[in-house]
């Protein structure tokens, strides 16, 4: 234990905002019999559970967004140049989509090292299959209909109407938009 605080108070860096923050999850093994750990571990529970619920919002938007980028890239773009820079929209977004999707498996596995149940169904693995979306602008192709939407579509903080939160965005006063 000795060791743990020393190694802890050696981190100060330059500023607060490098030093290195150890939460529960990643206290090895040894150190979760301490009083304080059953504690610390409820908090950051319920943390890592907020978070998962945004990364997954932020996952959806974002496979919208693709979505969107490659219809409108089909539909809109003529010319290298408007089709080198639809496809480095489309790349971008991409990237999102991986990060989001990276977070939320990091996010779980910190919720399974805090007790959570492998397979807890609040929240599922993320598997790469799940990385799917269902037509947002209409039907694709023939037989589209089969396919259903992955779990990410019914987990979570789904926004049930978007004219909510449109309405939402109008009630910020005007210095803040």
């Amino acid at each position: 234990m000795p060791e743990a605080v020393q190694e802890a108070t050696n981190q100060a860096g330059p500023c607060p905002e490098m030093d290195l923050l150890y939460l529960p999850s990643q206290v090895p093994g040894s150190l979760t019999i301490c009083p304080w750990y059953e504690q610390l571990a409820t908090i950051e529970r319920e943390l890592r559970q907020g978070q998962a619920a945004d990364i997954l919002d932020n996952l959806r938007d974002a496979m919208q967004l693709q979505e969107l980028l490659l219809v409108g890239k089909a539909k809109a773009a003529a010319g290298n140049k408007s089709i080198t820079r639809a496809q480095g929209y489309i790349n971008r977004a991409a990237t999102h989509v991986s990060h989001f999707a990276d977070a939320y498996r990091s996010c779980r596995q910190a919720m399974v090292r805090l007790g959570m149940k492998e397979d807890d169904s609040a929240f599922p693995v993320l598997n790469a299959s799940d990385l799917r979306l269902k037509a947002v602008t209409g039907w694709k192709a023939t037989g589209e209909g089969k396919i259903t939407n992955s779990w990410i579509w019914t987990h979570g903080n789904i926004k049930k109407d978007t004219a909510e939160w449109k309405d939402d965005s109008k009630s910020f006063p005007a210095s803040c938009i």
